[in-house]
């Protein structure tokens, strides 16, 4: 496997390495609802996995078990050292490659990928079309649910990847500034007449 792998990985290459030891394959979906009241409802992509999924993929629950339970916020991150535990116990560790996946929705997949960079573990890559694709492609599908033997894997933390909102805050310049030049402000901030 390569070191520090693309963040993309065709469907041919995914075909390819399928029978690799080292493979850690995983469905990532997650679905939202929008209620009629506002907002949406989360619904983890386990019973759509369960109908189907790529042949030797494990489901990785990020609603689940993957966030905090009952944050103010939904999706919130464990702590680094628990998110480690948690991809340890699925079988990520050192030596591994990991291939994530998901529904029609990429954002799943790019969350558990830059879960796994903010641990340290860069030896991961998103699957190009995801699910759907390999779907259109003909290719085969399993209801048979697979899980990986736990590994070792050591917290590399990051602190370069997090910014905090001060940080924000100081890299931001308003939209209506007098230190922005006026044909780069939004046309809502500049003044017209009717």
């Amino acid at each position: 496997m390569p070191a520090h792998a693309a963040a993309l990985i065709s469907t041919e290459e995914l075909a390819r390495r399928m029978d690799a030891p080292a493979l850690r394959l995983f469905d990532c979906s997650v679905y939202q609802h929008p209620r009629p009241e506002g907002g949406s409802a989360v619904e983890s992509g386990r019973a759509a996995y369960d109908k189907g999924h790529i042949p030797g993929a494990a489901f990785l629950d990020i609603p689940g078990e993957c966030s905090v339970p009952d944050p103010k916020l939904r999706f919130t991150l464990p702590s680094l050292g628990a998110l480690t535990k948690i991809f340890a116990a699925k079988g990520i560790g050192h030596g591994t490659f990991v291939v994530l996946y998901g529904n029609a929705a990429p954002n799943w997949p790019a969350r558990a990928w830059w879960m796994l960079r903010a641990v340290g573990f860069d030896e991961a890559a998103i699957l190009d079309g995801g699910l759907d694709k390999w779907k259109a492609e003909g290719r085969p599908l399993s209801t048979e649910a697979a899980d990986y033997p736990p590994a070792t894997l050591t917290l590399r933390s990051r602190p370069e990847i997090f910014v905090d909102k001060a940080a924000i805050k100081s890299a931001t310049v308003p939209a209506a500034s007098p230190d922005r030049p006026a044909s780069r402000r939004p046309a809502c901030s500049r003044r017209t007449r009717l």
